[in-house]
């Protein structure tokens, strides 16, 4: 296990996490490597941990992930008006390999949004596999799969990042 690279990429993890809880999506944008591959299969309940090979929450690449944010900054994000206050709790990050400035790791999380003057809160949790790409100014995700642990989610909208 290579500390060093389990820090680096440990830290990156943080740094994306706080971006998205600030709000600065345009920032957390710049995190994105121009091929990004952005999805949440579908969680079904036939297996133990059988996800649907074809179904998605959602799917994004960078061009969908750019209209999203854009979209935040306008009068029509009805979803997020007033905006959420959100949390993104990282852990157990695990990096599995790396070879040719590409480097995989996992990790899990819970997700925490508060909504206006809402006394609940949305929460959702599961585990991310991500794909880093090594650069000159440091990692951008090249691939983000987010395996959520319910199969229904009980959300308004999905007007979120994970």
């Amino acid at each position: 296990m290579d500390i060093e690279l389990t820090l680096q990429v440990s830290d990156w993890l943080y740094q994306e996490a706080d971006l998205l809880d600030q709000g600065r999506f345009q920032d957390w944008l710049k995190l994105m490597d121009p091929d990004v591959h952005y999805y949440a299969p579908v969680r079904q309940n036939l297996y133990q941990n059988s996800l649907d090979s074809e179904m998605r929450i959602f799917e994004e690449n960078l061009r969908t992930l750019t209209l999203r944010v854009e979209r935040l900054y306008t009068e029509f994000a009805w979803a997020e008006s007033p905006p959420s206050r959100t949390r993104h709790n990282i852990t157990n990050i695990r990096v599995r390999s790396e070879a040719d400035g590409v480097v995989a790791a996992q990790s899990n999380f819970i997700f925490v949004r508060s909504r206006g003057e809402d006394a609940a809160s949305d929460v959702l949790s599961g585990q991310r596999e991500d794909t880093l790409r090594r650069t000159a100014d440091g990692f951008m995700l090249l691939e983000r799969r987010i395996v959520l642990d319910q199969s229904v989610l009980a959300v308004k909208n999905v007007a979120f990042f994970l």
